[in-house]
């Protein structure tokens, strides 16, 4: 974990004196480090099962798809969880875990989803501490973020 948050206080910092201040502004950035563009999607409700977000890349972009229902918040939380992946380069080539399967509709159409973990792996705690920075720095505040304050933003 400690490449990780050198990697990730790096990234901040550069977003720190790039006048960055936005969710937009950071999703530009990510874009260009990334070389794609990356879009949002919002979701209504659907069979999500344990997903909140999730990554779709095609051969022009990434859409991150997130859930309407959850709050801006925990919506934000999200957003930049899967921003994380693409930041730290995360590495997809874990099996699907069959127990993992969701369904969402796409513009009309129903997705099956296939995720390939949700536990507490080094790639998913990169992931989330780099959303927890990037979301405290999105809202201007350079205090530790507690525990509590984490699960419940």
């Amino acid at each position: 974990m400690g490449r990780a948050r050198k990697v990730i206080a790096g990234f901040i910092s550069e977003l720190s004196d790039a006048g960055v201040g936005t969710l937009e502004e950071l999703v530009a950035t990510v874009s260009n480090g990334y070389g794609k563009p990356v879009a949002l999607e919002v979701l209504s409700p659907g069979n999500w099962g344990p997903l909140t977000a999730f990554l779709d890349e095609d051969e022009e972009q990434v859409t991150i798809y997130y859930r309407s229902e959850d709050t801006p918040q925990y919506q934000l939380q999200c957003i930049c969880h899967e921003l994380g992946h693409l930041v730290m380069g995360t590495d997809c080539a874990l099996p699907i875990d069959e127990s993992l399967t969701s369904q969402v509709e796409i513009k009309g159409t129903t997705i099956r989803l296939q995720a390939r973990d949700l536990r507490d792996t080094p790639v998913e705690r990169e992931a989330e501490e780099f959303a927890f920075s990037a979301v405290r720095f999105l809202r201007g505040s350079s205090r530790p973020v507690s525990r509590a304050r984490k699960t419940f933003a």
